[in-house]
């Protein structure tokens, strides 16, 4: 029987996003994969303040899904469901290899460290080829789900 591979998704917005836009986006991200998850609404808790918002596809790791990707400026993410902490792999490779000095792929990590964190590699600000970790305090606002044809908030 085939597989269905469901990728998690991450969509950063500015700090002006509104839920209205969030909506728009949604109605894009519907139109373009299909969902296999409601469409959940964080935030990034630092200097700059801004939201983000997730979701689980059905991906095809096709050329076209590549370029509505693009589109979208979405990115591929992974989560730690049970520590609520969403990294790319770069991030948890450069985690690891701070803790032990080596990238191990078998070092176990305590996640409870990272609780409710987002751990993304970020361009320096002075010299962009060189890339540090950043690792963000993150709170879930809200979900986005689809009801009648409409999309409804339900905040936490």
């Amino acid at each position: 029987m085939w597989e269905e591979n469901i990728k998690t998704m991450i969509i950063f917005c500015n700090n002006q996003t509104t839920i209205n836009d969030i909506k728009l986006i949604a109605t894009k991200i519907e139109q373009t994969f299909i969902l296999k998850s409601d469409i959940f609404i964080y935030e990034k808790i630092s200097k700059y303040t801004s939201k983000f918002i997730t979701f689980k596809i059905i991906a095809t790791d096709g050329e076209e899904e590549r370029e509505k990707i693009q589109e979208l400026r979405a990115k591929f993410i992974n989560r730690k469901a049970r520590s609520n902490t969403f990294f790319t792999i770069n991030a948890l490779n450069r985690v690891i290899l701070s803790e032990i000095g080596e990238i191990d792929p078998t070092y176990k990590i305590d996640w409870s460290n990272y609780q409710n964190r987002l751990l993304v590699l970020e361009a320096d600000r002075t010299n962009k080829d060189r890339k540090y970790l950043a690792n963000y305090q993150i709170q879930k606002l809200g979900c986005i789900y689809k009801e009648d044809n409409n999309w409804l908030l339900e905040e936490f």
